[in-house]
């Protein structure tokens, strides 16, 4: 079973690794677990103990999906990386109008993040139900070859014409455009496959 990372910052740092069968908080040199039961040399502590009220992102069948950072948010995958995806306001994954890089023609395969901040377009991109996130690590070379423009309005071949002169509509709201191919230094990046959730999501307070 997936276990999630999530970091909340206030005055101190504390990292929640929470696992959908856990009942209980664990304590341990200022970093607070949830598990089914504690470890040795664990104290099982209470939510209300910390002062905190966590916030959290669940699909439609109550499926925990990630801890809730403003209008983001933050999800875990297993090598312990915390993820901070957009929602659009409707219970939706991605923000409703971005602009991702592609090693490609046609905007297929994963997202690419420059390893200057000015080419990272995002702490993550959303295709579908699947989630790019750069991590730290050895540059690659890579050309940016095409780019994803997301909006609403762009529901068809007609509406990404008008918008994006020789752009290719990429459903459900995409236009692709080739880029120049400009060489960049592109970040290690991983992805998370959320295929099994439910949409829309939505907060509840724990």
């Amino acid at each position: 079973m997936p276990r999630f990372l999530l970091a909340i910052t206030a005055f101190t740092t504390l990292a929640l690794v929470m696992d959908a069968r856990a009942d209980v908080l664990c304590s341990k040199g200022g970093a607070v677990h949830i598990r089914t039961v504690c470890k040795k040399g664990e104290v099982a502590v209470a939510l209300s103990d910390l002062g905190a009220h966590a916030a959290v992102w669940k699909d439609s069948a109550g499926t925990f999906l990630g801890i809730a950072a403003g209008a983001d948010v933050l999800i875990g995958d297993s090598a312990g990386n915390s993820v901070s995806v957009a929602t659009d306001g409707g219970g939706n994954l991605g923000a409703p109008a971005t602009t991702s890089i592609y090693n490609s023609n046609d905007c297929s395969g994963p997202a690419l993040f420059g390893s200057s901040a000015a080419l990272v377009p995002a702490d993550s991109v959303v295709r579908g139900t699947t989630v790019y996130y750069p991590i730290a690590g050895t540059t690659t070379f890579a050309r940016d070859d095409s780019s994803l423009h997301t909006d609403p309005s762009y529901t068809s071949q007609a509406a990404c014409s008008a918008a994006l002169a020789d752009s290719v509509f990429v459903p459900p709201s995409g236009c692709c455009t080739l880029d120049p191919g400009t060489p960049l230094f592109a970040l290690p990046s991983l992805s998370l496959d959320l295929s099994a959730l439910v949409p829309p999501f939505h907060i509840e307070v724990r």
